[in-house]
C-alpha cells in the first residue's frame, strides 16, 4: 500500500477552487487548506481557519499533521511564507532573496535593466530631476501587490504634484508602455520549460485589472523566439526551481515588454481557460511537480476559447448577470463568486463570477471578444 501524502494548499477561494477540485481526484492524498475565509471547495478536504501568512501557527499544523508538500495559493503572500518555513523542502521552492526579486516589482525592474536592454525604463529615485528623464506618461506603481491594485498613471510633469499618496516609498515610477496587454504562462522542469501559453487580453473600467481574456495572441514566430531566449535567460540567471512562471507583459511594434511576472497561481479561473483552450493537464502538472511526480507529456492543441471575469459598473446590491443570446449558447463554464444580493462596494476591483466561452472559429472568438463587455453585464438594484 502506497503512504498517504498530507497535502497543505494555501488558501482555499475560487480562485484555488479548480486546483482542490483536481487534487481531490488523486490516490492516497490528504488534503488540508488553510486561510481565514469560509472555503469554496469542501470534498474531501480539512480547512483550517488559520492565516496562510501567519509563519508560528502554519508550522505548528505541517508538525502536527505530519504534512509534507506545500501548494501556494493565488497570493504572492502565501509564497513568502513557504520559503520562510524551517520544516519546508527547500529543494522545491526558490529562496526568499529569489522570490522577493520576482514579486517585488522594483527590485524585479532592477534586475531586468541589468540583465536585459529591452526593458522598461524606470527610475531608481523618486525625486523630480530624476523623474524627469523618463518619458510621460508614466506609471506610479507600488513595489508589491497584484491586479493592477494603487497604479497611478501621470500624464505629464504637472500632473505629479497633484498626487497625494501616503508612504511614497513603497512605490517607484516607469514609463508607460502602449500596446496590446497578454499573459504568457509557462511551466518549468528541471530547468527547462514543458509549456507555454499565450492569450491576448481586455480591460473594462479598471484599466489594469483583466477583465477578459482569450486564446488568440498575435505574435509572430520570431517575436515568441526572442521572448522564450528571454525566459530561460531568466531562469538560468536564477536558477528558478520547477513550477509556475506566470507573465503580464505589453506586445508594440513586435516587441514584448514585461510588465510584471510570478510564481504563484494564477487567480479567476485562468487555469481552466487554459486547460479549455488547450486540452493540456495544465493543473494536474502543477500538483505533480509540487508532489515531486513524473509530469504528463501531452501534445497542446488550440481551440477558440474566451474567458469572462464579470464585474459590475458601479457599487450596489447585485441584481443578475445578463447573458445574451447571442453568446449564451458558446458558454461551457460557469462559476459565481458572488450571487443575487450581494453587496459590490469595490467595483473596480471586486470579482463577481467567471465564465468561460468556446467558439467554433476564430471569427467568431474576435467578434465576441470585441463586444464582450455588451454580451454580458450585471443588473445592479
Amino acid at each position: 500500500m502506497n503512504d498517504v501524502k498530507n497535502i497543505l494548499v494555501f488558501n482555499n477561494s475560487h480562485s484555488e477552487f479548480n486546483l482542490l477540485s483536481t487534487l481531490s481526484n488523486f490516490s492516497n492524498v490528504k488534503i488540508y487548506t488553510v486561510g481565514k475565509i469560509i472555503p469554496k471547495f469542501k470534498k474531501k478536504i480539512i480547512h483550517k481557519k488559520i492565516d496562510y501568512t501567519d509563519i508560528n501557527q502554519i508550522s505548528n499544523l505541517i508538525i502536527r499533521y505530519k504534512i509534507k508538500y506545500l501548494i501556494p495559493c493565488a497570493n504572492d503572500l502565501s509564497l513568502f511564507t513557504i520559503v520562510k518555513l524551517k520544516n519546508r523542502k527547500k529543494n522545491i521552492f526558490d529562496n526568499e532573496k529569489i522570490i522577493s526579486k520576482i514579486h517585488d516589482k522594483f527590485k524585479f525592474r532592477k534586475y531586468e535593466n541589468q540583465f536585459f536592454r529591452d526593458s522598461i525604463k524606470f527610475s531608481l529615485s523618486n525625486k523630480l530631476h530624476k523623474l524627469r528623464e523618463l518619458n510621460f506618461p508614466i506609471l506610479m506603481k507600488p513595489k508589491s501587490g497584484s491586479g493592477g491594485k494603487g497604479i497611478i498613471k501621470i500624464e505629464s510633469e504637472e500632473d505629479l504634484f497633484k498626487i497625494k499618496v501616503p508612504q511614497k516609498t513603497n512605490y517607484f515610477f516607469e514609463e508607460f508602455v502602449p500596446g496590446t496587454n497578454h499573459g504568457i504562462f509557462t511551466l518549468i522542469r528541471d530547468k527547462k520549460i514543458i509549456f507555454t501559453f499565450y492569450d491576448t487580453e481586455q480591460r473594462f473600467l479598471n484599466e489594469y485589472t483583466v477583465s477578459s481574456t482569450n486564446s488568440i495572441c498575435p505574435f509572430s514566430k520570431k517575436t515568441k523566439l526572442e521572448f522564450i531566449k528571454k525566459v530561460n535567460k531568466i531562469i538560468e540567471s536564477l536558477s528558478l526551481k520547477d513550477g509556475i512562471l506566470h507573465f503580464q507583459v505589453k506586445h508594440y511594434k513586435s516587441n514584448i515588454k514585461i510588465i510584471e511576472l510570478t510564481r504563484r497561481l494564477p487567480g479567476d479561473q485562468y487555469l481552466k481557460f487554459v486547460e479549455i483552450a488547450t486540452g493540456y493537464p495544465v493543473i494536474e502538472n502543477i500538483i505533480n511537480i509540487y508532489l515531486g511526480i513524473k509530469t504528463k507529456s501531452l501534445a497542446s492543441k488550440r481551440y477558440y476559447v474566451l474567458r469572462k471575469v464579470v464585474m459590475a459598473d458601479k457599487n450596489g446590491c447585485i441584481k443578475k448577470i445578463i447573458i445574451n443570446n447571442q453568446i449564451r449558447r458558446n458558454m461551457i463554464w460557469r462559476y459565481d463568486i458572488k450571487i443575487s444580493g450581494n453587496h459590490i462596494k469595490d467595483y473596480l476591483n471586486e470579482r463577481i463570477a467567471v465564465l468561460i466561452f468556446k467558439f467554433k472559429t476564430k471569427k467568431e472568438l474576435s467578434h465576441s471578444t470585441k463586444f464582450i463587455d455588451r454580451l454580458v453585464n450585471v443588473s445592479m438594484k
